[in-house]
């Protein structure tokens, strides 16, 4: 996808654990509709997808697994009140 420069944002189960437990996206939930929030949010920045997808990997790795581990985590203060919503989804 990136090495085609299509306009499309790697759907994977790390992007959906942040975006369902930070309240961004509800599950279930249509890849297509998931893929429109990523592009849609990029869109509007100069970030590369690519970097973007990559640095969302390492904070899935690190601290967005199946057990969340929030603390120290760089999207932590992204968080609603009361923590992660869902942390057993995805």
């Amino acid at each position: 996808m990136f090495a085609a420069r299509l306009k499309v944002f790697p759907i994977d189960r790390v992007a959906l654990r942040v975006a369902v437990r930070h309240g961004w996206l509800s599950l279930p939930i249509e890849d297509e509709e998931a893929q429109s929030f990523f592009v849609r949010g990029l869109g509007q920045t100069e970030i590369d997808p690519r970097e973007f997808s990559r640095l969302l990997s390492q904070v899935g790795a690190s601290h967005c697994g199946r057990e969340p581990k929030c603390d120290g985590c760089p999207l932590q203060t992204m968080l609603p009140s009361g923590g992660p919503l869902s942390p057993e989804s995805c």
